[in-house]
């Protein structure tokens, strides 16, 4: 089978400053389909306790043991065989699947693969058959390669990348700070370090086709100058302290780049951002959870209806990491979109 490559071409706001996540698909052809999955052992347990989004479910209960790898459900696939030391997962043809002359292939297998850069690797020397990746670096490189296709995803439900800030923390529970720092942003800057200008910017946390969508948020423009006077003013009310927050960032080189950039552009605003030692993302959740961080790059929402993301904006749950409250019945993602 020969299969187009899907980049999402994603947005970002410093509550969205920049993004990564499921950019494109890269593929060769072949008979059989290897993509990739960036996260498949969360990603399985995901599918498990979303039966209402993914069209699975199962038999065991909202309970781990045995269930983790015997779903059942309406989806074009069944498992046949799990490997939790790698997260592969191989699975068949769905012989019941509801949508008749679906799905065209007999079996579609999962392989795991750390880092753009093993993917690649993995893509050119025909270890996989599809690569799902989410960097523009990456994607520069793989529109340069002979017998390779890719697409990009379309604009509306596209998955967003950001900086998210706990305003529980000062300074950023001043909303002047949070200002500033979004007017102090150079979010093409970002955008070229990244993904050498392949994506897109937007101003808040869903894309263009979900409910809640805003054609004005009302996200502040880039405006350094007027960023800097409020930094300055802030300083004068405490004293001639230094406005200073933590920015975690995940291990790969390409959010390092990232953060690396952000404290140097808040430095030209009069903010310092220091920056921990990058960890992996389970343990930035595990901060983020325990409100023990300032501030993290951060990827999610991907391009569903808005009640699935339900969790992250509700008043008082562990993973509000904004600390958002509602305090009228609108749309939790317009009320993120203006945060």
């Amino acid at each position: 089978m020969s299969s187009p490559r899907v980049e999402t071409g994603r947005p970002y706001p410093w509550a969205s400053v920049h993004g990564r996540g499921r950019e494109f698909i890269a593929n060769t052809s072949g008979n059989r389909v290897f993509p990739e999955l960036l996260h498949p052992v969360r990603a399985a347990r995901d599918l498990r306790d979303h039966g209402r989004e993914r069209g699975l479910r199962h038999a065991d209960g909202p309970h781990p043991g045995p269930a983790e790898t015997k779903l059942i459900g309406s989806g074009p696939f069944k498992v046949t065989s799990y490997d939790p030391s790698t997260g592969d997962v191989a699975t068949e043809k769905n012989s019941t699947y509801w949508r008749a002359g679906f799905p065209y292939l007999d079996h579609l297998n999962f392989k795991v693969s750390e880092g753009t850069d093993n993917r690649l690797n993995g893509l050119q020397g025909k270890q996989f058959d599809i690569m799902l990746d989410s960097s523009g670096a990456t994607f520069d490189t793989v529109k340069s390669l002979p017998g390779i296709t890719y697409q990009r995803q379309p604009a509306g439900r596209r998955e967003i990348g950001m900086v998210l800030l706990n305003v529980s923390r000062p300074p950023l529970n001043d909303m002047s700070i949070r200002k500033a720092i979004a007017q102090g942003t150079d979010r093409n800057a970002l955008n070229e370090i990244a993904h050498k200008d392949n994506f897109t910017l937007t101003d808040q946390v869903v894309d263009q086709a979900i409910m809640g969508y805003l054609p004005n948020p009302g996200f502040p423009k880039y405006d350094p100058k007027a960023a800097k006077q409020a930094v300055d003013t802030w300083k004068r009310a405490h004293g001639g302290k230094t406005p200073t927050f933590n920015l975690q960032s995940p291990a790969d080189e390409m959010n390092k780049a990232l953060a690396q950039d952000i404290k140097r552009q808040m430095a030209a605003i009069g903010v310092t951002v220091n920056l921990p030692a990058p960890v992996d993302q389970a343990t930035i959740i595990s901060q983020a959870v325990g409100s023990a961080v300032d501030s993290f790059i951060w990827r999610n929402y991907t391009g569903g209806d808005p009640d699935t993301l339900y969790p992250w904006f509700k008043s008082g749950s562990i993973v509000n990491f904004n600390k958002i409250r509602r305090a009228s019945p609108r749309p939790a993602a317009q009320a993120a979109g203006r945060t």
